[in-house]
C-alpha cells in the first residue's frame, strides 16, 4: 500500500499576514484537524514553515471537500489536491521538499488513532480551540 493508490493532498496554515508564533500556532491547529478527521500525514518544513502531506488511506472520500474548508478557514491562496492515482509528488514538491518528502515518505500516519487517551484528549482540545490560545 503506497500514498500513490489513495486521495492526496498539500495544505499549511502560514500566511504571511501572521508573525512567525501565530502561523506556528495556526499550523499545529490544523495539524490537529487534519488528525481528528482522521487522515494520515506527514509535516514538511523545507521550505522554512510547516506543509501538510495528507494521505486518505482510510478512502474516507473526502479529502479535497476538507481541504477546501481549511484553506478558506486559514485563509490561503492555494491548495494542492491529487486524486488517487494521478499524484505525482515532484510536480508539486520544491527539490528540497522532495528529498525531505522521500526521507519521511514511509512515516506517513495518523497519529491520533494511535495515541493514548490523553493525546487524544490534547489534540481535541488543540483542534477546537481558538488557535490565538494555542501554546507553540
Amino acid at each position: 500500500m503506497t500514498y500513490r493508490d489513495f486521495d492526496c493532498g498539500l495544505i499549511t496554515a502560514y500566511n504571511q499576514s501572521y508573525t512567525e508564533h501565530e502561523n506556528k500556532q495556526r499550523n499545529k491547529q490544523l495539524l490537529a484537524k487534519i488528525e481528528m478527521a482522521k487522515y494520515a500525514v506527514t509535516t514538511l518544513n523545507s521550505a522554512g514553515y510547516d506543509k501538510f502531506f495528507v494521505v486518505d488511506f482510510k478512502n474516507i472520500g473526502k479529502l479535497g471537500y476538507d481541504l477546501t474548508i481549511w484553506t478558506k478557514e486559514y485563509e490561503q491562496q492555494w491548495l494542492v489536491f491529487m486524486p488517487a492515482g494521478m499524484v505525482d509528488v515532484t510536480r508539486i514538491l520544491s527539490p528540497n521538499e522532495y528529498q525531505e518528502f522521500k526521507q519521511k515518505e514511509e512515516t506517513i500516519q495518523n497519529y491520533f488513532e494511535s495515541a493514548n487517551i490523553m493525546g487524544k484528549m490534547a489534540t481535541k482540545h488543540i483542534a477546537n480551540s481558538d488557535w490565538k490560545d494555542i501554546n507553540v
